[in-house]
């Protein structure tokens, strides 16, 4: 499921501390596996402006990717909610 997302992530790999960059996004998913509501969760942004626009990224990204492929061996209640968490170091690495 990570992976739905990341290809839907347009990041400037030139930001910079985008390799120190740490986001999370709270999701609450439908059943049908789009996204019912997704909002950036409590995340060290340790002082650096280029944050924000790096956390509004991942969230739109979020959204870009709905509705999502959720494993169907896995009731719904398992993956109803769930915390993503995007480190601005993997996305330099891909």
């Amino acid at each position: 499921m990570r992976r739905q997302v990341e290809d839907h992530l347009a990041i400037d790999p030139s930001t910079a501390g985008l390799k120190d960059f740490v986001v999370k996004i709270d999701l609450i998913m439908n059943p049908d596996g789009s996204v019912q509501s997704a909002k950036i969760g409590p995340s060290p942004d340790n002082g650096n402006p280029n944050w924000k626009q790096f956390a509004q990224d991942c969230l739109r990204s979020v959204f870009r990717s709905s509705p999502l492929k959720m494993p169907s061996d896995k009731p719904y209640e398992l993956w109803r909610t769930m915390t993503l968490v995007f480190h601005g170091r993997e996305m330099l690495a891909m």
